[in-house]
């Protein structure tokens, strides 16, 4: 730790317009078990603050349940990192915007038709 001393994360006063969350899950990637994994890395400037990689608890029926059990994750930490940056201070106008890559996903945020047909992913939410 020594030879680290002068490394350190520079953050500017308008840090907060530099905020930003990334989702990305691989559905059912791991052959034993055919559980997905999410990930999300949310920047602060130029710099990594949470990030998080790891398997899901119960095992996703399609990539967009794959994906909305990893983005229901990203959101209560961003939820967290707004509230933390306002403790320190930092004031966050906006929402934290989340970017991902999954269509059917991106149809299921914007469309609440479809949520109808969804109601199996809120209800395996719920039980956890």
């Amino acid at each position: 730790m020594s030879g680290t001393k002068d490394r350190g994360l520079l953050y500017w006063n308008d840090i907060a317009k530099q905020l930003g969350g990334y989702i990305d899950i691989d559905w059912a990637e791991d052959a034993t078990d055919r559980h997905s994994t999410s990930g999300f890395m949310f920047s602060l400037g130029n710099a990594a603050i949470p990030w998080s990689s790891k398997k899901q608890s119960t095992m996703a029926l399609s990539s967009t349940e794959a994906e909305y059990r990893g983005a229901t994750v990203a959101t209560c930490k961003s939820i967290w990192i707004k509230q933390l940056l306002q403790d320190l201070q930092v004031v966050v106008v906006d929402s934290i915007p989340i970017y991902y890559d999954n269509i059917s996903y991106m149809q299921l945020a914007k469309n609440p038709m479809v949520h109808a047909r969804m109601k199996h992913i809120c209800q395996n939410q719920e039980k956890r």
